[in-house]
């Protein structure tokens, strides 16, 4: 697979992974308070508030992450195809001009 096919398909995840977490902080956002009035009604010992609202923090680091990641993938792509322009003796037309003799190194 190319790195163009690889990326698409990695962005395309990314994005699946974003959403997906998305709507885990939706719904850890919907039950804190839930939880929060169910504990003041007598009907939840607060330990499980606690949980609610440590839930939500791993959803949204979750999310974070996502959007971390999917950040990346474009600048990971730069990455391969440099070094595979640099692997396969290709690269900046700069660099190519610099190695025949034609613009002064620096």
């Amino acid at each position: 697979m190319n790195c163009n096919a690889r990326s698409y398909y990695q962005v395309r995840l990314r994005a699946e992974q974003i959403e997906a977490a998305r709507q885990q902080v939706r719904a850890a956002a919907e039950a804190v308070p839930l939880n929060f009035e169910a504990i003041v009604g007598g009907e939840l010992r607060a330990i499980e508030g606690l949980q609610a609202v440590q839930g939500l923090a791993a959803a949204r680091a979750q999310y974070l992450s996502a959007v971390l990641d999917c950040n990346r993938a474009p600048l990971q792509l730069v990455r391969a195809r440099t070094a595979a322009g640099v692997a396969r003796g290709g690269g900046s037309r700069r660099r190519q001009r610099a190695e025949a003799g034609t613009v002064a190194r620096c």
